[in-house]
């Protein structure tokens, strides 16, 4: 067998693996967004904000305010780790700090803190909520 054989068959057996690895990695992920993210679509928000007292009004905005911080340091650790657990426990924040928002806003909030996930979260939201 000449080098050159030799070379191709590493390389290809290189990229199976990483193509295994990928959807090992893609199914793990869906998997843990099932059993973190909601199983029922969110309230109605214009709703829930026209039924709130001044008091339930504050808490959520400061809920909100404290969300907003915490996903900037996620974000942040997400574009210095690039671990699928930082981009999980980040899109928890979001569906739990954020649980009125329309599916659509959730979505394009996921979107624009970690992209990779979007097509993922949009899945579940279609599919499973």
């Amino acid at each position: 067998m000449s080098s050159s054989d030799q070379s191709s068959i590493h390389t290809t057996s290189q990229t199976d693996a990483m193509s295994t690895k990928s959807t090992s990695t893609m199914a793990t992920t869906k998997s843990l967004l099932r059993s973190i993210l909601p199983s029922k679509k969110p309230r109605d928000p214009k709703a829930t904000k026209d039924s709130e007292t001044p008091a339930q009004k504050s808490e959520r905005r400061l809920r909100e305010a404290e969300a907003v911080r915490l996903l900037r340091g996620m974000a942040s650790s997400i574009v210095q780790y690039q671990t699928s657990s930082a981009q999980l426990l980040c899109v928890y924040l979001i569906i739990r700090y954020f649980h009125t928002l329309s599916t659509e806003k959730l979505i394009i909030l996921v979107s624009a803190v970690i992209p990779s996930l979007s097509c993922i979260v949009i899945h579940y939201f279609v599919v499973y909520a």
